[in-house]
């Protein structure tokens, strides 16, 4: 689980706005260029509800047959 620092807050705040505004760009991109974008956030694959790599295997390889041109992972 995410948790904002408590120092130097209101900079990790633009410096994380940015980041997502730039990936964000970057993904319209790719998808421009008929790309398809899978997004695998850290927390599917790390800590305590982190998925097994048979969910992973299954969830990659069902987007590969029927998804769309984006997806995430764990799903929003």
């Amino acid at each position: 689980m995410f948790h904002w620092p408590k120092t130097r807050t209101e900079w990790w705040r633009q410096k994380i706005s940015a980041n997502r505004a730039h990936d964000e760009a970057v993904q319209d991109k790719l998808r421009e260029l008929s790309w398809r974008v899978l997004l695998i956030w850290e927390c599917a694959l790390k800590g305590k509800n982190k998925l097994t790599p048979e969910q992973i295997t299954q969830h990659v390889a069902s987007w590969l047959r029927h998804g769309s041109s984006f997806n995430e992972l764990p799903p929003p």
